[in-house]
């Protein structure tokens, strides 16, 4: 699924890695939707990757957390693929028990720290309302010092 030439770190194997554990937060209450399956098209789509979402999401089902992201050692870059898996889990407008419990053993191997948790599950609260300016910083700054600003 790499290119070559491309290394572990790399920007597009690092959204590789991210869009694994998406597919991952989408198998996790064994249902993919069609909400779920057209966002994993439409990412691979946008990342070039001639690949699609049923393959993927073959691929990862028998991989566990840390297989699928052992080459992610930058915490802003680990901070977004918990907010993305986060924000997977919630498109279909059900975050059940399954879901709950992969999000909550992705932000353990993650080692997401609980002051940037509350913030993830902020952003699904505070769509519509808009977010503090304070919390708004702080995801700024995690993105801008994150291997996704490029």
């Amino acid at each position: 699924m790499s290119n070559p030439g491309e290394t572990a770190t790399s920007p597009l194997n690092l959204r590789l890695g991210a869009v694994r554990v998406l597919a991952k937060m989408a198998l996790s209450d064994g249902v993919i939707t069609n909400e779920e399956r057209d966002l994993m098209n439409q990412i691979l789509q946008e990342l070039h990757v001639d690949l699609s979402a049923e393959v993927l999401f073959k691929e990862v089902q028998s991989k566990s957390i840390r297989d699928l992201i052992d080459k992610v050692d930058k915490y802003e870059d680990r901070f977004f693929i918990a907010l993305r898996a986060y924000a997977m889990a919630h498109i279909d407008f059900d975050f059940d028990p399954e879901e709950r419990k992969f999000f909550n053993d992705l932000i353990a191997v993650l080692g997401i720290r609980p002051e940037d948790r509350a913030l993830i599950e902020a952003t699904e609260q505070q769509k519509s309302g808009g977010f503090s300016s304070e919390s708004e910083s702080k995801l700024r700054t995690h993105y801008e010092n994150s291997s996704f600003a490029v």
